[in-house]
C-alpha cells in the first residue's frame, strides 16, 4: 500500500515538475498575436483652447477592423486611443478634449456631439510634471458613427486634441500640453490583440 502512495506521489511530482518547467522555459504561446497599430506625431502641442488635428493612417488589416467595428462589430473587437508622452501643465487646472474624425472641432464643441472621445484630466498638479499615457476606448465612438452614411472606415481617422479648462474660470489662453505621440491599437474581445 505504501509504495502505491509512493509511486503516485512520484507521478504527481513528475507532473507538477514538467508543468513548472514549461513555464520557466517559456513554453510557445498559443495563438498570441501583436497589436494592430496606427501612430502619428502632432505637428505641433494643443495650446490654448486652439485644436491640433493628427492623422492615423492605418494599415489596410486595421482598416478592415475599424470597418467591422462601424459595421455592428459582430467581432467584438475593442479600439484603443492611447496619448503618449502627455506633459501635464504645472499650474493650471486644464485638460485635453478628444474628438474622433470632426474637422470643425473646438473648445465648444459639446461632450454631446456624437463625435466626442473623451476628456483626459491631470490630477494632482505638479510642479515637475512628468510625461504620462492616457488611454481611451474609442469602440462606441466608431460604433455611434458607422451608424451614418458618411463614416469612412477607410482610409485615415482623425483625431482632434483641444486643451480645455477642467475648473470654471481657468485661463487656458497660453497653456500648452504636449504630446509625444497618438496611437490607435485594435484588441479582440477578452483581451487578445488582433492583427
Amino acid at each position: 500500500m505504501a509504495g502505491h502512495f509512493m509511486q503516485r506521489q512520484l507521478l504527481l511530482a513528475g507532473v507538477l515538475s514538467l508543468a513548472f518547467g514549461l513555464l520557466a522555459c517559456g513554453a510557445p504561446a498559443a495563438d498570441k498575436k501583436e497589436a494592430a497599430v496606427a501612430e502619428a506625431v502632432p505637428k505641433n502641442p494643443p495650446r490654448g483652447g486652439a485644436p491640433v488635428a493628427v492623422t492615423l493612417r492605418l494599415p489596410e488589416a486595421m482598416q478592415e477592423q475599424v470597418k467591422q467595428v462601424a459595421a455592428g462589430n459582430k467581432e467584438g473587437w475593442t479600439l484603443r486611443l492611447s496619448l503618449v508622452g502627455v506633459v501635464p501643465p504645472a499650474d493650471v487646472d486644464a485638460g485635453l478634449r478628444v474628438f474622433l474624425n470632426k474637422e470643425d472641432a473646438s473648445a465648444t464643441t459639446s461632450v454631446e456631439d456624437r463625435h466626442y472621445a473623451g476628456t483626459v484630466s491631470f490630477f494632482p498638479k505638479s510642479d515637475t510634471p512628468k510625461p504620462q499615457t492616457f488611454a481611451l476606448d474609442l469602440t462606441r465612438v466608431v460604433e455611434k458613427l458607422g451608424k451614418e452614411a458618411d463614416f469612412r472606415a477607410q482610409g485615415p481617422l482623425q483625431v482632434t486634441l483641444i486643451v480645455v479648462p477642467t475648473r470654471e474660470g481657468a485661463k487656458i489662453d497660453k497653456v500648452a500640453v504636449p504630446v509625444e505621440k497618438v496611437l490607435l491599437s485594435v484588441h479582440e474581445k477578452g483581451g487578445k490583440t488582433g492583427t
